[in-house]
């Protein structure tokens, strides 16, 4: 099975909101269009992300129990 596209960066509009997302591949996209990747699953382990960039992974390492978390904008800008 092929891993999905990891997310690797970000770009902040001026209102310090995330617009714009990297990924491992090179291509950037706006966070709207991830979105629609995530939901269709080509993007590695996340089952959803919302316009903040919260994300969740429905199924985390070994426990079958879902995971979220807001860290996207930890990510290294570019």
């Amino acid at each position: 099975m092929k891993l999905g596209d990891k997310i690797i960066g970000i770009r902040k509009n001026e209102f310090g909101e995330i617009s714009m997302v990297k990924l491992n591949n090179g291509r950037v996209m706006t966070l709207d269009e991830v979105r629609l990747l995530v939901s269709d699953g080509q993007i590695d382990s996340l089952t959803e992300i919302d316009a903040n960039g919260n994300w969740t992974i429905d199924q985390s390492y070994g426990d079958a129990t879902p995971e979220s978390g807001s860290n996207l904008d930890m990510l290294p800008g570019f």
